[in-house]
Parts: C-alpha cells; sequence; structure tokens
C-alpha cells in the first residue's frame, strides 16, 4: 500500500512540473510590440489588440504559433516580418472553446506607407477576419494603401475576405493558397500583383475588383467558388493572364458597371451559369487566345455583342487529377500568345514546347 501511495505522490508530482513547463512556455504578449518572436517561447498568447509602431520591426522566427485569445488583431505601422520555412510555417489562429471551435479574432493589418519589407511568407493563417472596423478591414490580411509581400501562405476558414487590399494598396500576392473564405482576394480601389495562387472554395468569389481596381492576375487557378470566379465591377479592369478559371458555380468572368477587363491566354470552362457574364453595354472585356468550353455551349451571356473576342478556342480542356494541370494531349499546350508570362503557377518556365501554354500550367513532359 506504501508503494502505491509513493508512486501516486511520483506521478503528482510529474503533472505538477508539466503544468508549470506549460504555463512557463508560453509568452502572454499585450500593447506595443517589437524586436523578435522566438519558437522556444511559443505559443505567443495575444490578450488584446496589439501595434508595431512606425520605426520599429517585430521578426517571427519559424515554428512560431500565435493565438489571439479573444478578437483582437496585429497593426503595423512599422515593419511586420513573419517568414517560416515550408516544413516549418507560423501559424496565426484562435484560441479553441469548449466545443471545439475556434474563436475569431481580427487581422493582421498594413497600414498606410507599410512597404515590401513587410513579408508574410509560409504562414498558416486560420479563422481571422472578424472585424467590422474600418482601421482593421475585412480581411485576415487586410492591407490599406500598402505594399507587403505575401507569398506561400495557407489562409482558410475566414469570416469575410481571404486577402483584402483597400485605397491604393499594392501588395505582391504569390503562391498562395486561399480557401473556404467568403471572398479570397478583394481589391477596393487598389492593384496588387496577384500571381500563382490557388483559390478555391471560398463562399462568393474568388477574386473580387471593384472601384476602380486594376490589379494583374496572373498564373492563378481559380476554381470551385460559390459564386464567381473572377467579379469585376465599378469601372474595374483587371488584366488576366494564364489564368485557370473553372467549376466555380455562377459564372467563371462576371463584369458590370464599365468594367472591361483584358483577358489572355486563359481557361475559362465548365462554370455553372456561364464562362463570361457581361451585364452592360459599358463594360466590354476583351478575350484573346483563352480557352473558353462548356459541355452545353453556354458560353457567354448578357450583352454577347459588346465582348471583344480574338484568337480563342472552344475546346474541353484536358487535365490532370489537380484539376489544372494540363496532359499532353490538351488543345492548350502551345496554343497562347508569347511574351505574356514567362512561368506558370509552378515555377516552370514559359514556354517549354513550341509555343506558351493556355492556363495556369505550362505542360512539363
Amino acid at each position: 500500500m506504501s508503494c502505491f501511495i509513493k508512486y501516486l505522490e511520483c506521478v503528482c508530482v510529474c503533472i505538477l512540473f508539466l503544468f508549470v513547463a506549460i504555463i512557463h512556455s508560453q509568452t502572454r504578449v499585450n500593447g506595443d510590440v517589437s524586436g523578435t518572436w522566438k519558437k522556444s517561447k511559443t505559443p505567443y498568447i495575444i490578450t488584446s489588440d496589439l501595434t508595431v509602431l512606425d520605426g520599429e520591426v517585430l521578426e517571427i522566427e519559424p515554428g512560431v504559433e500565435i493565438i489571439f485569445d479573444g478578437n483582437y488583431g496585429i497593426y503595423v505601422e512599422g515593419v511586420l516580418r513573419a517568414i517560416g520555412e515550408k516544413d516549418d510555417s507560423i501559424r496565426f489562429t484562435g484560441f479553441l472553446d469548449i466545443h471545439g471551435k475556434d474563436f475569431r479574432w481580427k487581422s493582421i493589418n498594413f497600414s498606410k506607407d507599410c512597404d515590401t519589407t513587410n513579408v508574410l511568407a509560409y504562414c498558416v493563417i486560420t479563422y481571422g477576419s472578424s472585424s467590422f472596423e474600418t482601421k482593421w478591414g475585412m480581411g485576415a490580411i487586410s492591407c490599406g494603401n500598402s505594399s507587403p509581400i505575401i507569398r506561400n501562405c495557407r489562409i482558410s476558414n475566414c469570416s469575410w475576405y481571404g486577402i483584402s487590399c483597400e485605397h491604393k494598396a499594392t501588395p505582391i500576392i504569390k503562391n498562395n493558397v486561399v480557401s473556404y473564405c467568403y471572398d479570397g482576394i478583394s481589391c477596393f480601389e487598389s492593384s496588387p500583383l496577384v500571381s500563382g495562387n490557388v483559390v478555391t472554395h471560398n463562399a462568393n468569389f474568388g477574386i473580387y475588383c471593384r472601384l476602380y481596381s486594376n490589379p494583374q492576375i496572373e498564373n492563378n487557378y481559380v476554381g470551385e467558388n460559390l459564386s464567381c470566379g473572377v467579379y469585376c465591377i465599378d469601372f474595374s479592369s483587371p488584366e488576366l493572364l494564364n489564368n485557370t478559371i473553372n467549376n466555380n458555380y455562377h459564372f467563371g468572368l462576371f463584369c458590370a458597371y464599365s468594367s472591361e477587363p483584358q483577358v489572355t491566354n486563359c481557361i475559362i470552362m465548365e462554370n455553372w451559369s456561364s464562362e463570361v457574364f457581361s451585364y452592360d453595354t459599358t463594360s466590354i472585356p476583351t478575350i484573346s487566345y483563352c480557352n473558353i468550353w462548356d459541355d452545353d455551349e453556354f458560353l457567354f451571356e448578357g450583352l454577347e455583342n459588346v465582348i471583344n473576342i480574338y484568337g480563342n478556342l472552344s475546346s474541353n480542356t484536358l487535365f490532370r487529377d489537380s484539376g489544372y494541370h494540363l496532359t499532353k494531349n490538351s488543345a492548350c499546350v502551345d496554343a497562347g500568345i508569347g511574351g505574356v508570362t514567362f512561368s506558370d503557377i509552378d515555377g516552370d518556365k514559359r514556354p517549354l514546347g513550341k509555343g506558351t501554354d493556355i492556363g495556369c500550367d505550362e505542360f512539363v513532359q
């Protein structure tokens, strides 16, 4: 009996030491922040809104986990550099409640004059964008008149936008996966570079361009979003180059109210309502060297006579299992116009064959 009691005492001591170790391994943070957040001190528990002040720098090491203990966010006036690694990402999320559901938090907001020294890379960002406050924007990552680099991140399950660009923002948004948000990437009076991303399974639009937004959208896969793939409204005329836009539940490309996108070397196919919708006579997309196809031949809707069409195909594109990688028998291989983009969604050089391929993928033997 005495041995059993001693055994229980040892177990209790071990549990106590473990509990103390867990408590001490957490780093609780509030207010103004700068310096370096280290993996050895993870997780970082955020207990209030944070600000990186103008002139200050916050560096976050690979492997750090940031957990927001409430509806808080990070407001960047200075420099934020959260650069993870492919196999050791940085995670931003909210606490789990007793039912296993994540609490929402606000956003990572890059304010005016944040430039390309601000970088989010190899970050996993989940359950953000819960705020309606103007200061914070409506994206899990919000860029207000700023130009950070956002690359190789996975952004998902956010209440509103995965990435929001507002008020003349020009960020570089490259090689990210944005999924299960309301809109994937939103541009409001902004013209970012949107390149090499997978934008899929969002509840509304894949890419939303509104109010004089003219982003360059290249080498992206935009598919299986519950409304439109790319939605352009209110004098927005993006340039779409070598994208694959398919299997969205309404339109592939929607244009309204003086929006005139230039569409080159894109695959737009098998979107449920139609491939291209032009809402009014002031919205005139120009579609060149694209593959526009659907098995029910319902390709264009609205005012077909105002859609400028040059040198396009209408063929069932043959994909491999990924949903956007071409097979060697696809009509899109070597069928595009050259000199538009010089690499594909995987970073492969263009062209690899006799000519540039149509869509986000350049076929590799």
